[in-house]
């Protein structure tokens, strides 16, 4: 429990600082003819704060899965959790000397889950992809 806490703490921060910066992209112009338009806040939010937020989001999320995956790595290390990659990495660089394959098996693994983790991000940025500025490269 803890190692999914401080890895969602990591995460929390740059998502919420992408969402607020995200939903106060849209220009008070756009607002306002949201306003005269009457639509409510809900709207509001759905038409054109949520879809102004995602370019902001993306490169967030992509932070926050990075962190996150580090945090639950360190935090394997640091709290003696058995089993977990970071604590895999020194237990097996204690017995490098005996085989060292075990050492890179560890470093493989978290790669891989660094790997599966932007994977999961880039699926996200696939899907709303519609959503990208006509201007905006990655």
């Amino acid at each position: 429990m803890s190692v999914s806490v401080i890895a969602a703490y990591l995460a929390f921060f740059p998502i919420a600082v992408g969402a607020l910066r995200g939903l106060r992209s849209p220009s008070p112009h756009s607002l306002e003819l949201m306003r005269s338009f009457s639509a409510s806040w809900w709207q509001s939010f759905r038409r054109l704060k949520l879809p102004a937020s995602v370019p902001y989001l993306i490169p967030a999320l992509r932070l926050a899965a990075a962190s996150a995956v580090v945090g639950a790595i360190v935090a394997e290390i640091s709290t003696g959790i058995r089993g977990g990659i970071g604590r895999l990495v020194i237990e097996y660089s204690r017995e490098a000397t005996s085989d060292p394959a075990k050492v890179w098996t560890a470093f493989l693994g978290a790669a891989l889950l660094g790997l599966l983790v932007a994977g999961l991000v880039a699926l996200v940025d696939l899907a709303l992809v519609r959503y990208r500025p006509s201007g905006a490269h990655r």
